[in-house]
């Protein structure tokens, strides 16, 4: 089953970089920023795992839609915020992590 890597952060937050840093090595289908939902579509059909950033994403209603349209195609999905990764990094102290956007 493919995986959905879904990266979740405001504009300007770097999700580019982080894509641009992690998947460079061609190992996942990467849509930054789509345009269009037959991007994901048409990605989705590759059979590929897919990393997918898109500010739209940090609004909960749009996010979980999202989630379950990749569901019903038997994508399964893991979200990352980039302070969750930053964290895991060690780039960012608990107590910065302990408040919600």
């Amino acid at each position: 089953m493919a995986t959905a890597i879904i990266i979740v952060g405001l504009p300007g937050s770097g999700k580019s970089f982080l894509i641009k840093e992690k998947f460079s090595d061609g190992s996942h289908l990467v849509l930054d920023d789509p345009k269009e939902s037959c991007q994901i579509v048409d990605a989705i059909k590759t059979g590929r795992d897919l990393v997918i950033s898109d500010p739209h994403l940090c609004d909960k209603q749009i996010r979980v839609a999202a989630i379950h349209r990749l569901r019903r195609r038997a994508i399964r999905s893991k979200k990352f915020t980039l302070k969750k990764i930053l964290k895991n990094a060690g780039r960012i102290s608990h107590s910065e992590t302990t408040g919600g956007w």
